[in-house]
C-alpha cells in the first residue's frame, strides 16, 4: 500500500535517532527522490523537541555547499514537523571502516574534504557538535557529505546576543567517542569550531584504526577517558599509517583547544600538503611535553624521579647522544620527513649543531645523505649554494621543496650563481637543466631567467618555453607567493607560461587558498589583458579548475585594440598577426628550416567547434546558405554525452560552410566563395 505524506510518497525508512526518523521518499511534482526527516514523537513532541528540530532545519538550510547535504523544504503537515533534503544513496562513513582500516591517503582525502566543508559552515556561524562517521554520508562516487545538524550551535555575533540558547551549562551533548573534552565536560559556552576540529581528528583516527580514539564499556567511562587519557598512537594500532598523517590526527585530538588547528581550513591545508608529499606544518608532541603529561597523571612518582630526570636531562653525554641520533636521522631521511628532523635539531644551540653538520658534510660521499646535510646547514645559516645548485639535475620531486627552502636562506648569492649557470646552458647542453634553474630563480624572486626562456617574440628556440612549462609542476614552492610575484610581471610569454604550468599541476598539489588566488588573477587577466596569449592561457586555466569564465565586453569588437574578441555566439577568437617566421625542421615536415610568410592578420578560435556550436549552425543555415546536406542529419549524435564535446566527422566543405555562416552571423562577407 502506497503511503503519502503531503506531496511526498514514502518509500522506506532509512534510519532513526534519539529525536528524529528519516524516510526515503519521492516528491511527486518534481519527480525526484529526497530524504524526509520528522520528529519521532509526531504531534506529541514537546516544545523543546520542536525548537531543537526547527533549529536543526534552520542551521542546515543556511548552508549551501557541495560537502553538506542540502535542505529543500521546511514545514508542518497535519501537525507533524518535517524537512526534506538531498537523498544520498552511497551509505555512510561508518560502513566504510567497520571491518578494517581504510588506506591512509584515501582517509586523508576524505577528511580534507570534510574539513573544507566545515570551514565553510564555521564561516556561516554554524558549529556541528556531532561529527561522527554515521553522520557523514557518501555519494556513489565516494564523496563525503555532512548531515544531521540536530546538535548544531549557532555562534553568536553582536547582533544575535539577544537570542536564547537551548543548551544549558553542564549538559552533555554529542557522541561520547567523538566529542571534544570541552563537550564531555559539559562546558557548552566554550564549545566552538575547535570542537568540530577535534571531531574531524576523531573521524580520521577511526578511518585509520577502525575504532574511535576512546571507547569505554559505557558512555560515562568513555567520557572519563576523553577527559583524562591520551589516545593510543594510530601507528601502534596500524603500522601502515604514515608518521605525518598520525601527527596531523593527534594535533586535532589535543585536549587544549589552542594546541589544535586554528581553523578547519588549516587542517584541510595540512592534509593537502600531506597528499602532495610535502612537509606538513603539524609537529609531533615533543618529548618534554609527553613527560609533562605523564607527570600530571603521576604526581607522586614525579616527585621521586624529579632529581634523577633533572640530572639526566642536563648531562652533556645525554645531549650529545640525542644530537648525534637526530643528525643520523637527517642523513637517512627522505623528502617530506626531513623538515621535521631539522626542526628537532633547532632545539639545540647552533654553536653545537653547525660544527657537527659541517664535519659530516665535508666527509660525506656524494649522495642524498650529503644533500640532506646541505639542507640542514642552510637552516643554521650556512648555505652551500654552489653545491646545492650543482645538484639541480639530481633533485627529485620529493626534495624540490627542501632545495627551495635551503636556497631561500641566502637568496642574493643563490640568484647570482643561478644566473651564471643558466647563461652557460645551451641547447647542446640541456634545456631541461636551464628550465630547472629558471624555476628555482623564479621561486627565489628573480624573473629574468624565466622571462628569457619563455619569451615568444624573437625566441631562438621555442622548445625552451615548452620545456619550462613541462618542468614547472615538479617544483613544490609557495604557489600563493609566486602568484603575487607573477602579477607584477608585464611579460606576456612568462605570464602565460606560468599560468599553463599551474594548470598542469595535479589537483592535490595546490591548496584551496592557492587555487583561489590563481583563479582570481586569471579572471582579472582574462578580462583586462589585451594580448591573445594571456587571454587564451587564463581561459584554459579556468576550464581546468572547472570555474566559469567572467563575462567581458573588453574584446566584443574585433576592430578594438584587443588581440581577441568574443563573437555573438559566445566564441573567443584570437588574432594571429601577419609577418615572417622561421619554421624549424620536423621529422614529419620539411627536412630543413625555412622561412614562412603570413601575408595578413587572421582570427583563430581558441577552442574546438563543439557539438552545440555546430548544431546551432545546422538548425539555422538552411535559409542562409545552400541547404542542409543529408550528412548533417544526426551529426551530433553518437559522439558526445554533452554539447561541449568537439564535433566530429565533418568534411572540409562542412568546415567552409560553417565559417561562411559565422561570417554572416557577424554581418560580414563570407570567407569562401563557391
Amino acid at each position: 500500500q502506497v503511503r503519502y505524506f503531503g506531496a511526498y510518497e514514502i518509500l522506506e525508512e532509512l534510519g532513526s535517532g534519539g529525536m528524529g526518523v528519516v524516510y526515503k521518499a519521492r516528491q511527486s511534482k518534481l519527480k525526484r527522490i529526497v530524504a524526509i526527516k520528522m520528529i519521532r514523537s509526531g504531534e506529541l513532541a514537546s516544545t523543546l523537541d520542536v525548537q531543537r528540530f526547527e533549529a536543526e532545519a534552520k542551521a542546515a538550510a543556511r548552508l549551501s555547499h557541495p560537502g553538506i547535504v542540502s535542505v529543500h523544504e521546511v514545514g508542518i503537515h497535519h501537525g507533524q514537523h518535517f524537512y526534506t533534503m538531498d537523498y544520498v544513496e552511497g551509505g555512510n562513513l561508518s560502513q566504510l571502516h567497520r571491518d578494517k582500516p581504510i588506506e591512509s591517503r584515501h582517509a586523508a582525502t576524505l577528511v580534507r574534504q570534510l574539513a573544507e566543508s566545515m570551514s565553510y559552515a564555521h564561516e556561516q556561524g554554524i558549529v556541528h557538535r556531532d561529527l561522527k562517521p554515521a553522520n557523514i554520508l557518501l555519494t556513489t562516487e565516494g564523496t563525503p557529505r555532512i548531515t544531521d545538524f540536530g546538535l548544531a550551535k549557532r555562534m553568536r555575533s553582536e547582533e544575535e546576543t539577544h537570542l536564547p540558547t537551548m543548551t544549558e551549562s553542564g549538559q552533555i551533548l554529542g557522541t561520547a567517542g567523538y566529542m571534544s573534552p570541552e563537550q564531555a565536560a559539559g562546558k557548552s559556552q566554550l564549545v566552538g569550531p575547535p570542537a568540530d576540529i577535534y571531531s574531524l581528528g576523531a573521524v580520521l583516527y577511526a578511518l585509520l584504526t577502525s575504532r574511535a580514539p576512546f571507547a569505554g564499556e559505557t558512555p560515562s567511562q568513555t567520557i572519563l577517558q576523553v577527559l583524562n587519557n591520551e589516545p593510543v598512537s594510530p601507528r601502534a594500532l596500524n603500522t601502515d599509517v604514515p608518521r605525518d598523517l598520525e601527527t596531523i590526527c593527534l594535533k586535532c585530538l589535543r585536549k587544549n583547544t589552542s594546541k589544535r588547528y586554528g581553523t578547519a581550513q588549516e587542517l584541510a591545508d595540512d592534509l593537502t600538503l600531506f597528499l602532495a608529499r610535502k612537509p606538513v606544518r603539524a609537529r609531533p608532541v615533543s618529548s618534554i611535553e609527553r613527560v609533562w603529561r605523564w607527570c600530571r597523571r603521576n604526581s607522586v612518582l614525579t616527585v621521586l624521579l624529579g632529581v634523577i630526570l633533572l640530572v639526566l636531562l642536563c648531562s652533556p653525554i645525554v645531549v650529545w647522544c640525542q644530537v648525534m641520533a637526530i643528525v643520523d636521522g637527517v642523513q637517512d631521511a627522505r623528502g617530506p620527513a626531513l623538515p621535521g628532523l631539522i626542526y628537532d635539531l633547532k632545539k639545540y644551540p647552533s654553536t653545537l649543531i653547525t660544527p657537527i653538520l659541517t664535519s659530516r658534510f665535508d666527509n660525506a660521499p656524494e649522495s642524498s645523505r650529503k644533500l640532506n646535510l646541505a639542507f640542514a646547514l642552510a637552516t643554521f645559516g650556512t648555505v652551500k649554494a654552489d653545491y646545492l645548485l650543482s645538484r639541480v639535475d639530481a633533485i627529485d620531486e620529493n626534495d624540490s621543496g627542501n632545495l627551495l627552502s635551503a636556497l631561500s636562506a641566502d637568496r642574493r648569492d643563490s640568484i647570482k650563481i643561478l644566473k651564471f649557470a643558466a647563461a652557460t646552458t645551451t641547447k647542446e647542453n640541456n634545456w631541461r637543466q636551464k628550465a630547472r634553474l629558471a624555476i628555482v630563480a623564479l621561486h627565489l624572486g628573480d624573473l629574468d631567467i624565466a622571462t628569457e626562456m619563455c619569451r615568444i617574440e624573437d625566441c631562438p628556440d621555442h622548445i625552451q618555453r615548452t620545456t619550462f612549462i613541462d618542468e614547472f609542476p615538479r617544483w613544490d614552492g609557495d604557489a600563493a607567493e609566486l602568484c603575487q610575484r607573477i602579477d607584477s610581471s608585464t611579460d606576456i610569454g612568462l605570464r602565460s607560461a606560468v599560468i599553463l604550468g599551474i594548470g598542469t599541476m595535479p589537483e592535490r598539489q595546490l591548496s584551496q587558498s592557492e587555487r583561489l588566488k590563481w583563479l582570481a588573477l586569471s579572471k582579472r587577466w582574462y578580462v583586462t589583458a589585451a594580448d591573445a596569449t594571456t587571454h587564451s592561457a587564463t581561459g584554459w586555466l579556468m576550464r581546468r579548475f572547472h570555474a566559469p569564465s567572467p563575462e567581458s565586453t573588453s574584446g566584443s569588437d574585433h576592430t578594438s585594440h584587443f588581440d581577441w574578441f568574443i563573437n555573438s555566439q559566445g566564441q573567443t577568437f584570437l588574432k594571429i598577426k601577419s609577418g615572417r617566421f622561421r619554421q624549424l625542421a620536423q621529422s614529419n615536415g620539411p627536412p630543413s628550416d625555412r622561412d614562412v610568410s603570413i601575408p595578413r592578420d587572421f582570427w583563430l578560435m581558441d577552442t574546438e567547434v563543439s557539438v552545440r556550436d555546430f548544431q546551432s549552425f545546422i538548425e539555422d543555415s538552411g535559409d542562409k546558405l545552400h541547404g542542409q546536406p543529408n550528412a548533417w542529419r544526426g551529426v551530433a549524435q553518437g559522439f558526445s554525452m554533452t554539447g561541449e564535446h568537439p564535433v566530429q566527422k565533418v568534411s572540409k566543405n562542412d568546415v567552409l560552410e560553417y565559417c561562411n555562416w559565422l561570417s554572416i552571423q557577424e554581418g560580414r562577407s563570407v570567407c569562401y566563395e563557391r
